[in-house]
């Protein structure tokens, strides 16, 4: 419990008492004319719930686990009005600040730390008055509090770790990400490859993610004279190529053909393409790939481009990212448009494919899962502003009950013998066809149209494409004469991969999808943590990385306190 607050005195100036509370971003007082914090209790340092076990005669008993509490923080206030309508609608305004759940709740003594909570209760008042006293009660279903401040530390110049000064006095879960090698060179190559990362303490406490053992290249020794014959797997870039630069697209168009692609149904190919800002900014890296003109036509038309791969996949991974809605301005809803991603033989049969398109008004549109020519999925997709699928990201605003939204944008089309599996913006789906075993992708056609007339989207474009070849290398084995030879390997994680490990979560994301598959089982999530004083966390990766590819490391936290 803190001091009392003196009312009387305190109404006579403008300062706010020392425990005001600033609740999602602005404070109660000036908010509220007549309002007055008194006190607060239920800050204070929380004690521990033990649970212990009692052994046989041995004297006292043993500690089994300690834990926390859910936290109730209780404020008293004072509210004076000159009349009952404006007490009623001072107290309608407090009700509406007070109806946000998970509220942050920040102290003016603590302006640098806040709690989570949610108001659960308030204690009754004189009837008939207009000059009361009450209590306001929060619960803390995190009974801890946090720093406003996020750190970002970077490491060590003389070594693969961090060093973290920590001044919480509770334990905190960090984040770490890892950015690989980032490729625009646009050219086909295996730099930036790494086989696993790993996150770990002076206590051998390790988060490891990928195979340790994976190597850049397998030795096979083969033995001459009697013939053996046997397949290694293996991976090639075929494509990557990204677009969120102003030049990135002048860099490259040349090895793409305009207008001359294969796509699904009969859209009319015509217009112009180039790089275009995707948000309300002129900075970099917020290009992306998106027509320049439509031309013209009576149904869907816009501009297609077409690259030919260096050579046939039979089996691939096709990962890209696009963003997709209509703006927010009063005619949005009547925007309308298309995007096809088309995968195809040299023959110029369609072997794969997305088609998105909006025909109508409002905000909804179709998406079509393509196999084989075929569609084999169609259904409904959210083109807002704010989808979750290709939408633009949106920040939270907790005192208009605005939620953070953050989009996808990223999709990926892999084959794998006869199963085509898509995964668009987080949809999966997969499908199992013997006709496409043995087929084989030569062009990418990637189309960016609007329909006839009608407004076009004001966002439809593309960050970045990027296929790998997956396949297998026929090795020829022979007695008498031993033979090492190298060939590449799949590996985990490759050039422009973003890596992400909320291990407050014990959550890992490639490229903003989930990827819990690439963590090893035995993973201390509960162990590796932060704690007061002078923190070493160290990390590690694949030892055959040229370090003028190697990856880069991040760890970010927030302090945590009783």
């Amino acid at each position: 419990m803190y001091s009392f607050t003196d009312t009387i005195e305190a109404s006579q100036g403008a300062t706010l008492p020392s425990e005001a509370l600033k609740i999602n971003g602005e404070y109660i007082e000036n908010q509220i004319t007549g309002y007055r914090t008194l006190y607060v209790s239920g800050r204070e340092s929380l004690a521990p719930e033990l649970t212990m076990i009692e052994s046989g005669s041995r004297d006292g008993s043993v500690l089994n686990y300690k834990r926390y509490p859910v936290r109730t923080i209780t404020v008293g206030y004072q509210l004076l009005t000159a009349s009952a309508e404006n007490f009623r609608k001072a107290y309608n305004v407090l009700m509406d600040i007070l109806s946000v759940e998970d509220s942050e709740l920040i102290f003016a003594d603590e302006p640098d730390k806040y709690f989570t909570g949610t108001f659960t209760s308030m204690s009754d008042i004189d009837p008939g008055r207009n000059c009361v006293t009450g209590e306001i009660e929060f619960t803390c279903l995190d009974p801890f509090k946090y720093s406003v401040d996020e750190y970002e530390i970077e490491p060590e110049s003389d070594g693969n770790y961090f060093a973290v000064q920590y001044n919480g006095n509770y334990k905190s879960y960090p984040t770490f990400e890892v950015d690989f090698y980032n490729d625009e060179s646009g050219e086909e190559n295996n730099n930036g490859r790494c086989g696993y990362v790993a996150f770990f303490d002076d206590e051998e406490h390790v988060l490891q993610f990928g195979n340790p053992d994976e190597l850049s290249e397998e030795q096979v020794e083969i033995v001459e004279s009697e013939t053996n014959t046997y397949s290694v797997p293996t991976t090639k870039v075929l494509l990557n190529h990204s677009f969120k630069k102003s030049n990135s697209w002048n860099g490259v168009k040349s090895k793409y053909i305009v207008n001359k692609g294969i796509i699904y149904k009969s859209s009319v190919q015509t217009g112009t393409i180039g790089a275009v800002h995707s948000y309300n900014t002129t900075a970099e890296d917020t290009y992306y790939l998106a027509a320049t003109g439509f031309g013209t036509g009576n149904r869907f038309h816009g501009p297609t481009v077409t690259y030919t791969l260096s050579e046939a996949a039979t089996d691939f991974e096709l990962s890209y990212a696009q963003k997709m809605c209509i703006d927010s301005s009063k005619d949005g809803k009547k925007q309308c448009g298309a995007f096809q991603m088309i995968l195809s033989d040299a023959s110029g049969n369609i072997i794969a494919g997305v088609d998105i398109y909006k025909a109508s008004d409002g905000t909804k549109g179709r998406y079509r899962m393509i196999v084989d020519g075929k569609v084999q999925k169609e259904a409904e997709i959210d083109l807002s502003l704010n989808n979750k699928f290709f939408g633009q990201n949106r920040v939270a605003d907790k005192k208009k009950k605005i939620t953070e939204i953050k989009t996808v944008k990223s999709s990926s089309i892999t084959k794998n013998g006869a199963v085509m599996s898509f995964n668009l913006g987080g949809i999966k789906q997969s499908f199992t066809f013997n006709s496409i075993k043995t087929k084989a992708v030569k062009k990418i056609t990637i189309m960016v149209s609007k329909k006839a007339n009608k407004p076009a989207l004001k966002y439809n474009g593309l960050y970045y494409a990027k296929i790998v070849k997956n396949y297998s290398k026929q090795v020829t084995e022979t007695i008498d004469k031993i033979v090492t030879e190298y060939h590449d390997v799949q590996n985990k994680f490759n050039a422009n991969d973003v890596f992400v490990v909320d291990s407050s979560a014990a959550s890992a994301k490639l490229n903003e999808l989930d990827r819990s598959d690439l963590g090893a089982l035995g993973n201390d999530w509960e162990d590796l943590y932060l704690q007061k004083g002078m923190n070493q966390i160290g990390f590690s990766y694949s030892d055959w990385v040229e370090s003028d590819y190697a990856p880069k490391f991040k760890l970010r936290y927030r302090e945590v306190f009783l």
